[in-house]
């Protein structure tokens, strides 16, 4: 039994050797720079490394250019902020935003406070109260609307007080059926 004890002890010290330690926080934004099995280096990847897989596609030249000029200006790229930091700076633009919105309507608000009485209908607009009426004020401006006024006009149907003339003619005949 005692060998089966230290079979059982080695293999946990094992395991221990394994286990690797971190000095940073695991995210999406830090790779395992300099750790076992890693790619990258302290410095991190670089720009010739992710291109590498493009070298044989379309307009590679092009973005290899960019690139370079990008790399000569030296901009620095800055990391992200912090969630709580990128909050509040949405909640400011946000509030800036609101902020503007609402001194538009001031001037608006500050008269009808003053006003002894608000008219909310100023502007009355007259409702045409039948089809006819608004089929008097039509007038064809499509191609298509033109073409209709002109084959209405050819068989007479063009004219509103014809139509309306005709259909009372026709509500005014007496059939047969009707009288009996």
């Amino acid at each position: 039994m005692g060998n089966y004890y230290d079979a059982f002890t080695e293999k946990a010290s094992k395991r221990k050797e394994v286990m690797l330690s971190e000095s940073y926080p695991e995210s999406e934004f830090n790779l395992n720079p300099g750790g076992k099995g890693s790619v990258t280096t302290v410095q991190g990847i670089s720009v010739e490394e992710l291109m590498g897989s493009l070298h044989e596609t379309a307009g590679f030249g092009a973005l290899r250019k960019r690139m370079q000029q990008l790399e000569k200006r030296g901009a620095p790229v800055h990391p992200p902020l912090p969630k709580a930091m990128q909050e509040k700076v949405e909640r400011k633009v946000g509030y800036e935003k609101t902020r503007d919105e609402i001194t538009k309507w001031q001037p608006q608000v500050k008269m009808n406070r003053e006003a002894r009485t608000l008219f909310f209908n100023q502007k009355e607009e007259v409702v045409p109260s039948s089809t006819a009426a608004l089929a008097a004020k039509f007038t064809p401006t499509t191609d298509m609307e033109k073409e209709i006024a002109s084959v209405l006009s050819e068989s007479k149907l063009g004219d509103v007080k014809a139509v309306e003339a005709a259909e009372a003619l026709e509500l005014n005949k007496v059939s047969l059926f009707c009288v009996i």
